[in-house]
């Protein structure tokens, strides 16, 4: 509940530039129970051997950078999350 209020309340959240792809949100999910990101640079990092986009979130972040494909805009906020924490061990 909490991160779709941060969704609805964010105005950065509501334009997204990929479409939405539940099979992408479902697997991105899976792997951020069981993965940790490794950053690649300052666009992009890994997680679960896959490479994912990092830069312009929320609009763009988090899609495969094979495919132009995007998780739920509450899926983007819970893996940004979950970067700052395994990265900046914030």
């Amino acid at each position: 509940m909490k991160t779709f209020i941060k969704v609805l309340t964010t105005p950065s959240c509501w334009i997204q530039n990929a479409s939405y792809s539940k099979v992408w949100d479902e697997k991105l999910i899976e792997l951020l129970k069981i993965g940790t990101f490794e950053k690649l640079s300052e666009c992009s990092a890994v997680i679960g051997g896959i490479e994912v986009w990092i830069a312009n979130h929320p609009y763009a972040s988090f899609t495969p950078t094979e495919l132009d494909v995007r998780p739920s805009r509450r899926t983007i906020l819970k893996a940004h999350e979950k970067l700052c924490g395994d990265v900046l061990k914030v």
